[in-house]
């Protein structure tokens, strides 16, 4: 499981790649349904707002390895 720091981590590869700025809320919504990483219910405890967790589905990765995979940035 991972929190949601993730997310900032990898719309920064994104952005790097495409060389431009995306939307953090746009880019989260076409990643997760892709269903290659899934939100769970549970939230980390935290002092203050708690961080969403999510986790790898190894599952959706492997197919999405063999066959065209378009995230529409």
């Amino acid at each position: 499981m991972v929190t949601s720091r993730w997310l900032y981590k990898v719309r920064g590869l994104y952005e790097a790649i495409l060389n431009r700025t995306l939307d953090l809320g746009i880019f989260s919504r076409k990643i997760l349904k892709q269903g290659i990483v899934e939100h769970i219910d549970k939230r980390k405890d935290a002092l203050n707002r708690p961080s969403d967790l999510f986790r790898f589905n190894q599952e959706m990765y492997l197919k999405s390895l063999t066959e065209e995979t378009k995230f529409g940035f």
